[in-house]
């Protein structure tokens, strides 16, 4: 349950291999997340 609830660790969209913090620290070095929208589909 935690790990879908929160951003920064949930499996990154386009790389299921790693999650969206792990994609942060390797990938996208000195961004950070600043705001987010969440969507819910089908509802």
């Amino acid at each position: 349950f935690y790990k879908d609830s929160t951003l920064l660790n949930q499996e990154f969209v386009k790389d299921g291999s790693m999650d969206v913090r792990k994609f942060l620290d390797n990938t996208a070095k000195g961004l950070t997340v600043t705001e987010f929208k969440r969507v819910q589909l089908g509802a």
